[in-house]
């Protein structure tokens, strides 16, 4: 059996993202470094047309924040996620896509759901 990841951000606001469907918005998330080291973040999105995420990639220092901006562009209204991988830091700060795909994450996945009404 697995050893169980701890997560090592916090997101605010908690809880689901909700958008208005029939135009562009932005909302802001921000995330918090929960964890005693440096750590790296990467956010995906289960659909990449509809949602842009800036940043994708970040780093974050033991108890500080970074504001992440999410953008959802007019469509038609349907549930989609994003889901904040995040780890303790190693590797190039310049570089933390190639980063990512050479470690293994170290603290668990969040994983915030988007409604669009």
């Amino acid at each position: 059996m697995g050893r169980r990841r701890i997560t090592a951000v916090t997101v605010e606001p908690a809880g689901d993202l909700g958008f208005q469907a029939d135009q562009q918005e932005q909302k802001k998330i921000t995330l918090t470094n929960t964890h005693d080291k440096k750590i790296m973040f990467k956010i995906k999105t289960s659909d990449n047309l509809v949602y842009l995420v800036n940043p994708v990639f970040g780093t974050i220092e033991p108890g500080k924040t970074a504001e992440i901006t999410v953008t959802r562009n007019k469509a038609p209204g349907k549930e989609a996620k994003l889901v904040i991988v995040n780890s303790v830091f190693s590797g190039d700060d310049k570089d933390l896509a190639k980063s990512f795909k050479t470690a293994k994450p170290t603290g668990g996945q969040v994983t915030v759901k988007i409604a669009a009404k």
